[in-house]
C-alpha cells in the first residue's frame, strides 16, 4: 500500500511540476497606465510648460510600446509624414520599445526607446517634447491631436491610453 501512495503522490509532483504559470488561465501578467489628463488644451502660452507623462507597469516586462499619432492639422500630418528614416516614412504607429532605424530620431526628441524601454517592469514615458513641436503647427490653424499608447507583455496582454490634445490660438479652456 505505501508504494502504491508513494507512486500516485510522485506522479501528482511531476504532473503539477510541469504546469507552466498560465496554465490556469487566470495567472497572466498586469499592464497598467496611469498619469496624463485624457484631455488637454494646448495655448501658445501654456505650451513650453505642459507637461505630459505616462506611468506603465507591466508585470512581465514591456515587450511592445505603441504609439498612434492622429492629428487634424495637415501641416503637422504632412511633417509627420516627411520624417523619412530607414527608407521609408515614419508611420503614425510605432513601436518605441523596438525602434530599428526609428532610435536616433525618438532619441533625439528625447524619448525613452529600444533598451530603455523593452523588457523593463516600470517605466515613465514622457512626451513633453512633442508639445511644444506640435505647438508650431497653431499659425497653421487650430487643431486637434490623440496620442494612444498601448502597452503589451510578452504574454500579449494590454492596455491603451489616448490624450487628447487641442492646440488653438486662443486661451485655454
Amino acid at each position: 500500500m505505501k508504494k502504491i501512495i508513494f507512486a500516485a503522490l510522485a506522479l501528482s509532483v511531476v504532473a503539477f511540476a510541469g504546469c507552466k504559470k498560465d496554465d490556469d488561465g487566470d495567472k497572466k501578467g498586469t499592464v497598467t497606465i496611469t498619469g496624463a489628463d485624457n484631455t488637454i488644451a494646448v495655448t501658445p502660452a501654456n505650451m513650453t510648460s505642459t507637461q505630459v507623462k505616462i506611468n506603465i507597469t507591466a508585470s512581465e516586462g514591456i515587450e511592445n510600446l505603441l504609439v498612434k499619432i492622429e492629428s487634424t492639422s495637415a501641416a503637422f500630418n504632412a511633417a509627420l509624414a516627411a520624417q523619412e528614416l530607414g527608407g521609408g516614412a515614419l508611420a503614425a504607429e510605432f513601436d518605441i520599445a523596438n525602434p530599428g532605424p526609428l532610435a536616433p530620431l525618438f532619441t533625439g526628441l528625447n524619448l525613452k526607446n529600444g533598451a530603455d524601454v523593452k523588457g523593463k517592469t516600470s517605466l515613465e514615458f514622457d512626451i513633453t517634447s512633442f508639445v511644444p513641436m506640435m505647438g508650431a503647427f497653431i499659425p497653421a490653424g487650430d487643431f486637434n491631436a490623440s496620442f494612444k499608447v498601448t502597452a503589451k507583455d510578452p504574454d500579449g496582454t494590454s492596455q491603451s491610453k489616448t490624450i487628447n490634445m487641442t492646440f488653438t490660438a486662443g486661451e485655454a479652456i
